[in-house]
């Protein structure tokens, strides 16, 4: 019995140890061998027609050929109970590999899981931080604006001494987009609302946003920003001469770099605003 016989007897009758590719290479092998005895059966059976051949020849090739057939019989008979094998060992590793597959996602699904049920769980904890961070930034206005003479003023917000400004605890851009509502369904903060108790008024369903209106946003967040940043470099100015400082010596004191408190300073001399209110100026012309 040749190697590629013995071989295929193993996986035809304790297949459980191969892959659908150790398969795939006896039924390559098995192919070869069938096309190996194709031909020496061809060679013997010449033989055998020769009248020139000698007996022993005779003997000989009808002994190679009687065997040659009984393989290529048995190996041509393998061949199709080879590919079935392999079909089923293909169809198991893929049901293996699909197992692992889920078992890999239900593990995922369980760590994002978590992990979002710690967040929605503390969304009640962040809304309330956003609603006093909207508070509290209302109060710090007392600190660091200055009213304007012959306006009506609470003797109580009189300051008597100087204080450093109060940025913001949450920037416009997060306070504007920020939107939070519970698993119920109820909004806990929404963006452009004082008390943050109702969502803003929304577009109608299906309308998109145009560039100009977003250029228009942009502008009016530049504008903000500008009064923002004014209000928080007059409060470091204001700090600075009280101290006998410079007011580079104050942003320093505040871990704000040169390059961005030269920043600040374009934000406050109306650059920005200038640059959106140009973008805006061209997007209404081209719709002209």
């Amino acid at each position: 019995m040749s190697n590629i016989t013995y071989e295929i007897r193993q996986a035809l009758t304790k297949g459980n140890a191969h892959t659908s590719d150790s398969v795939a290479q006896l039924i390559a092998g098995a192919q070869a061998e069938t096309e190996r005895l194709t031909k020496a059966v061809k060679a013997d059976k010449l033989i055998l027609g020769d009248i020139t051949a000698t007996d022993e020849d005779h003997a000989a090739a009808q002994q190679r050929l009687n065997a040659s057939e009984i393989l290529l019989e048995r190996l041509s008979g393998s061949l199709p109970r080879l590919h079935e094998l392999r079909d089923q060992i293909t169809l198991r590793e893929r049901d293996e590999r699909q197992k692992a597959r889920y078992d890999r996602l239900v593990k995922r699904r369980n760590v994002v899981g978590k992990q979002l049920a710690a967040f929605l769980e503390s969304l009640p904890a962040v809304a309330t931080a956003l609603h006093e961070a909207v508070q509290l930034r209302q109060e710090a206005k007392v600190f660091n604006m200055r009213p304007t003479p012959g306006t009506p003023l609470n003797p109580m917000d009189n300051m008597v001494s100087e204080y450093p400004f109060l940025a913001p605890l949450v920037t416009d851009a997060v306070l504007m987009r920020t939107r939070l509502t519970g698993s119920d369904g109820m909004v806990l903060f929404a963006p452009a609302d004082t008390s943050v108790s109702t969502p803003p008024a929304t577009a109608p369903r299906g309308a998109k946003p145009g560039r100009r209106d977003k250029l228009a946003e942009g502008l009016q967040h530049a504008k903000e920003m500008q009064v923002h940043i004014k209000e928080r470099l007059n409060g470091m100015r204001r700090y600075a001469a009280m101290r006998g400082v410079s007011l580079e010596q104050v942003a320093t004191s505040q871990g704000m770099t040169e390059d961005r408190l030269q920043h600040y300073q374009k934000i406050a001399d109306g650059k920005m605003v200038d640059a959106a209110e140009l973008e805006l100026s061209k997007a209404q012309i081209t719709t002209l």
